[in-house]
Order: structure tokens, then sequence, then C-alpha cells
């Protein structure tokens, strides 16, 4: 048999992730201009900033399991704007 062979050696979720606390926040304000309309926009996304991992290494040796692979994203502030006519 050749290339590596992938046994579960562990019942299902027996490793898992850590609860996930979010908040987003979401503010806009409508301007009417003439017929047009005008809306600006600001939002927030992960207000806490929380890093919690949302994926890790299933496979052992060498000291990767359990290293984490991905972490949720960082707090991020963003404006915007719509013009609707």
């Amino acid at each position: 048999m050749n290339g590596n062979v992938t046994i579960f050696a562990e019942p299902r979720e027996t490793f898992r992730f850590p609860a996930l606390n979010n908040v987003d926040f979401r503010a806009s304000k409508f301007v009417d201009i003439g017929r047009n309309r005008l809306e600006v926009i600001f939002d927030v996304f992960n207000i806490l900033n929380s890093n919690v991992v949302t994926n890790f290494n299933v496979n052992t040796g060498e000291g990767v399991f359990q290293a984490p692979l991905n972490v949720y994203g960082p707090r991020v502030v963003r404006f915007g704007g719509r013009w609707t006519f």
C-alpha cells in the first residue's frame, strides 16, 4: 500500500471549538435630496474583537496536533453610502 492512511482513532466531537460570541452594529441615516435619496451607513463588525479559533489541525506528529489553522477575523469598521434614484 502506498501513501498515507487516515485512521479515526477517537470518536467524533472529542475536540470542540470554544463558543463564538459576536456583536455587530449598524447605523444609517436617510437624506432626501429632491427626488433622490442618500443613505449614509456606518458598520462595526466583531465589536468584542473575538479571536476564537475556528479551525485546527487534526493530524498528529511533530507538535502540529491542534495547531490553529483559522482564527475569527478582527474588528472591522466600514463607512459607506447608497444613492437611490
